[in-house]
């Protein structure tokens, strides 16, 4: 079986990942119990995107996810195959999106989603993750998983399946990507013939070490520099030029923190991740003072 990770963009109005039945090709097929914090956000009774579970009332998924819907969402976990049980559905009572999110790479593709009732972790398939604050090695390369319901062989199978990666950050992580600012805000995945990561599986977690360390967010093709936010016929899934970019969890815990007060608070080896637009109009703005008072 090709462990190839496939996801077909399903609406050319959104970015990447959004209305996608098909994500996970081939992989391995996970078992009862196995990734008991992955969940799947359903839209009208029907499969979106992924998340993680975080906390017992929020999930953490892809601003891309749940932009420029109605409200009609609701959360399923703990479940591998439809076919064995419908497992914990929930219905949403409120989504936080990042405030500085829009659909340019690496510009806070993120999303919190808080459930009305707190999900049941006494029966065990069902269970939150950590987001990790630890610092990213220096080696650059790490061996994660990614998980998600889809496509095997062609053919939409409705299990969960999931994969092991190779996942980069930092300097030359991630082809094409070369504006600093960038490269600290992602996690990119490798790809080669066969194996690998195409488009990931929308919204979902990269897991390295036991814990969250990114949230799926674009596509990469490194021989054109294109990203894609609608289906290519030319696009060569398992090839080493097609590459899944995550958005690095890392950065941005302060501002989880702030409505899932249990996680972890920015690292200071994070802290020089989040300059955002605004504050660097703010030091433009205060050097120009500096430079006409003084």
């Amino acid at each position: 079986m090709k462990f190839l990770v496939l996801l077909t963009i399903c609406s050319t109005s959104l970015p990447l990942f959004v209305y996608c039945e098909r994500r996970v090709f081939g992989g391995a097929l996970a078992s009862p119990g196995q990734f008991p914090y992955q969940v799947q956000l359903e839209h009208k009774g029907k499969g979106i995107c992924t998340g993680t579970i975080i906390d017992d009332r929020w999930v953490i998924t892809a601003a891309h996810c749940v932009q420029e819907k109605d409200g009609d969402f609701s959360i399923r976990a703990g479940f591998v195959k439809k076919s064995m049980g419908e497992g914990q559905v929930r219905k949403i009572a409120q989504i936080v999106v990042h405030s500085d999110y829009s659909t340019q790479i690496a510009k806070q593709d993120l999303a919190l989603v808080k459930v009305e009732k707190p999900f049941n972790f006494t029966e065990g398939k069902v269970k939150n993750i950590s987001l990790s604050d630890d610092e990213w090695p220096s080696k650059g390369e790490r061996t994660c998983t990614i998980a998600g319901f889809g496509l095997t062989e062609n053919k939409t199978s409705g299990e969960l399946r999931f994969l092991q990666v190779k996942a980069f950050h930092g300097q030359g992580s991630c082809p094409c990507i070369v504006k600093n600012f960038r490269l600290r805000r992602l996690v990119c995945l490798a790809s080669k013939a066969g194996q690998g990561a195409c488009f990931g599986d929308s919204g979902g977690g990269i897991i390295c070490d036991g814990k969250v360390v990114g949230v799926a967010h674009m596509v990469m093709d490194r021989r054109s520099c294109q990203y894609f936010e609608a289906p290519d016929r030319n696009i060569d899934c398992g090839s080493e030029s097609v590459y899944a970019m995550y958005m690095y969890v890392c950065p941005l815990l302060d501002w989880i923190k702030q409505h899932v007060p249990s996680v972890p608070a920015t690292p200071k080896s994070c802290q020089g991740n989040i300059i955002t637009p605004s504050l660097t109009i703010l030091f433009m703005c205060l050097y120009i003072i500096k430079m006409v008072c003084f």
